[in-house]
């Protein structure tokens, strides 16, 4: 199914439904609400919420203000892994290391689930009246990662 999360009209004043099927969507689709001062500047991250959705994307339904990550997608996967893990307190350090993969101990996908819903309640509760924390954050780190080494652009002061 193709995707169609956007932000719909205003109600009551100034808020604003963010509501469309994402495209792993099965049966109905998302809806959430956000406080804004208008449309330009909100910054909403959906997720299906179906148990029958073999992927798990994360999809953006984003303002003017925002107009570069609008009907963004992606998807993410979890492998199950075991690390090794060692912290150093004399060089204040923490050191991460895979070791292995491990047995899926998540089949029915009941933990990914709830962890990617967490995106929606992030982007919502990062949500100002006049603009989007996590939307700014995301264009930050995509401006200083591909924008400035690629087209020959110096950091900003």
């Amino acid at each position: 199914m193709p995707m169609d999360f956007h932000i719909d009209r205003e109600y009551p004043h100034r808020t604003f439904a963010v509501t469309g099927f994402l495209s792993d969507s099965v049966g109905s689709a998302q809806w959430s609400e956000y406080i804004g001062e208008s449309p330009r500047s909100i910054m909403a991250v959906g997720v299906a919420d179906s148990s029958k959705s073999t992927r798990r994307f994360i999809s953006i339904a984003a303002g003017e203000d925002y107009e570069a990550l609008n009907a963004t997608q992606c998807t993410i996967d979890f492998v199950a892994t075991l690390f090794n893990v060692s912290v150093d307190l004399k060089d204040r350090s923490i050191l991460v290391v895979p070791s292995k993969s491990i047995e899926d101990f998540d089949p029915r996908r009941y933990l990914t689930r709830a962890i990617i819903r967490q995106f929606d309640s992030i982007s919502n509760s990062l949500q100002s009246f006049h603009g989007s924390v996590l939307g700014d954050v995301i264009v930050g780190i995509t401006y200083d990662s591909y924008v400035i080494p690629h087209c020959g652009l110096e950091e900003l002061p």
